[in-house]
């Protein structure tokens, strides 16, 4: 026993002492499988002392270096190739600071124009649109009154009756069906709070349209906000949460739709040739899918769930083919796992099918992304590897994808999209294990940069694709 502790511990003390000269060794590649790895070179790394928030929070402008960050209550532009902020857009901060004593934010999103002269930045119900040139406010775009807040009718509750138990030192089966009637009963008059919200109405998401000429979003009219502490969204569907199709000169409402009521739709994304949305559909329970429509009608072709958690959502240059996480290669999450292990757990009863498959596979997580034909939805093929993808972005020629790892949590690689095999692993400067996963990747649309980072802990880092 003694000799298997020490070989143990050396091997811990080698993992540990390897990890850290990776994170040292910032900008480095590792080639993988002897293929071809695009030269990457590490050209600035900062640290926000502020988390970014994760949905929808990085932009980078086509035609120029600037990029722009969403943090929390404000917004930065960045000149990539100096490496100065240029820009700050501050939003609310008499709001900010109450958010801000609750633990949480309101949500922020970026996005550049498709000609790069415009930047949108969306604050509770409106987008904002601004010259990139002057930074003077030409427009924007949202529904009168939809900032008002208001209390919606949320039906009086009597008070929950607190449980009535034995009293004996070992729960009988009386005592937990107590509980779980009062723990079912606590949920229900949670979920029907924040799903009323506050009756402000707020922006989910949005993208621009190819040609500029139109600006899709979406809606979250229950509760919505953004924890302060790591940047992570957090919204209720209220049943009603709108998505909109906006002509961007006029300001306005193209269509607008109520697609799932048990969800909101967020992180859309265009297909190139314009025919085409794609948008992560959340909701309760571990409902997450990736939803597909056409851009002009705004009907729904058809719905792929989507692994808890994950963001990658991205069409090919050629519109024929859409990449993101399944959630059967997924397998349980770990607050799955716990309902799942636990008989008596009332949520037991409200596992989706998406966690039924979970539970299929033993808790077996996921090792591939997977390739959809866009017009049809069927699978086509798979990034397969052993180690969990989470995030992903894809060079504007459609030859690499750099993903952020979580098996790897410091560390992202990069894809040959031709043979399907990762080809190489590169470790910002300053990250260590404990940073946590590279959750947004973005390539500039250019393809010279690749911009990495992890919104927690509000870690940057800018490579230079080096021809």
């Amino acid at each position: 026993m003694h000799a298997r502790y020490k070989m143990v511990t050396a091997w811990l003390m080698g993992w540990l002492i390897s990890a850290s000269l990776a994170a040292l060794a910032g900008g480095t590649s590792l080639s993988l499988h002897g293929g071809p790895v695009p030269r990457l070179r590490e050209i600035h790394h900062e640290r926000l002392h502020v988390p970014i928030q994760s949905d929808q929070a990085v932009d980078l402008a086509p035609g120029s270096d600037l990029a722009a960050i969403a943090t929390l209550n404000e917004v930065r532009v960045w000149r990539l190739d100096t490496n100065q902020v240029i820009k700050v857009f501050a939003f609310g901060k008499q709001r900010a600071a109450v958010r801000k004593e609750m633990g949480t934010a309101e949500p922020l999103h970026v996005g550049f124009s498709p000609n790069g002269t415009t930047l949108a930045i969306s604050y509770m119900s409106r987008i904002y649109l601004y010259d990139v040139a002057t930074w003077r406010q030409v427009g924007s775009l949202g529904v009168e009154g939809e900032d008002t807040p208001r209390r919606p009718a949320v039906p009086t509750d009597e008070p929950i009756r607190r449980p009535t138990l034995s009293g004996s030192p070992f729960p009988t089966a009386q005592d937990r069906q107590e509980l779980r009637r009062y723990k079912r009963e606590m949920d229900e008059r949670y979920d029907r709070t924040k799903k009323a919200g506050d009756g402000r109405t707020r922006v989910a998401g949005f993208t621009f349209t190819p040609d500029g000429a139109k600006l899709l979003a979406g809606y979250a009219r229950g509760e919505c906000f953004v924890w302060f502490h790591w940047g992570e969204p957090s919204l209720w569907p209220s049943g009603n949460d709108p998505v909109r199709l906006w002509e961007v000169n006029t300001g306005r409402v193209l269509w607008e739709r109520v697609y799932d009521p048990e969800t909101v739709m967020r992180g859309f994304l265009l297909s190139p040739n314009g025919k085409w949305f794609a948008a992560q559909a959340c909701g309760d329970h571990g409902n997450h899918y990736v939803v597909v429509h056409e851009l002009q009608t705004g009907q729904r072709l058809y719905s792929l769930p989507m692994a808890l958690g994950a963001s990658a959502v991205i069409f090919t240059p050629n519109s024929q083919q859409l990449i993101t996480n399944p959630s059967d290669e997924m397998g349980c999450l770990a607050t799955v796992r716990l309902h799942l292990d636990h008989p008596d757990d009332p949520w037991r009863q409200q596992l989706t099918p998406a966690d039924e498959a979970c539970q299929k596979l033993g808790g077996r997580q996921c090792d591939s992304l997977a390739l959809y034909d866009v017009a049809t939805g069927k699978q086509v093929g798979k990034l397969t590897d052993d180690e969990t993808t989470f995030a992903a972005g894809l060079s504007p020629d459609g030859r690499w994808l750099a993903a952020g790892q979580w098996s790897n949590r410091y560390t992202f690689r990069i894809w040959d999209m031709q043979t399907h095999r990762p080809v190489g692993r590169y470790t910002p400067s300053g990250w260590a294990w404990l940073s946590g996963t590279a959750d947004l990747l973005r390539f500039q649309p250019n393809g010279r940069r690749l911009v990495v980072v992890n919104t927690a802990k509000g870690l940057l880092a800018v490579y230079e694709v080096v021809p």
